[in-house]
């Protein structure tokens, strides 16, 4: 998990999952600290895996603390999900996908496939198992890899200076009317 599978973890909260666990390796302390000053009333674990075992390793070690279905995300992954896509109609296990079939870093699984997984590269396991991918990612952005987390910080700051100047001619007209 990062900072940025936070956000994803909120996207989660609007459809309706209530339990999240955090698998932690790299950067685990920087979570930790996040992790313990959110009070949200949701229940979380974390467990820290120093081991080189990959996502599957990490989600096979995790498996005392998830529930029969279960959602799987990198935290190096943005996501926006499609309108209308709803979690309690999905199917278990899959492959989540952009609607250009791009894996966007999102499972979800089960306890019974996660017990066939080897430790290793996740997305790779779960097409060796023959786990289905499910289109729904409207948008997505892996700031695991160089050019996603350039492409990123380029997309932030045009956003931000749009805001800003939106912002400045927003006061500016307050300020008129106060005069």
């Amino acid at each position: 998990a990062s900072l940025a599978g936070l956000r994803a973890v909120e996207s989660l909260r609007q459809l309706g999952f209530d339990c999240f666990h955090y698998c932690l390796g790299y950067g685990a302390d920087l979570v930790l600290l996040v992790l313990s000053r959110i009070d949200d009333g949701y229940s979380s674990s974390s467990s820290v895996d120093d081991r080189s075992d990959g996502t599957a390793g990490a989600v096979v070690g995790s498996l005392g603390w998830l529930k029969d279905r279960f959602a799987v995300i990198n935290g190096d992954t943005l996501m926006e999900m499609s309108n209308g896509w709803d979690v309690t109609r999905a199917d278990f296990p899959s492959i989540l996908t952009t609607n250009e079939g791009i894996d966007c870093g999102m499972y979800l699984l089960t306890r019974e496939i996660v017990n066939s997984l080897r430790p290793g590269f996740l997305p790779s396991e779960l097409r060796r198992l023959g786990v289905p991918t499910h289109r729904c990612c409207r948008e997505f952005v892996d700031i695991g890899t160089p050019a996603g987390l350039t492409r990123t910080r380029a997309q932030l700051a045009a956003r931000r200076t749009l805001e800003d100047g939106i912002d400045a001619r927003m006061r500016a007209k307050f300020l008129e009317g106060v005069k």
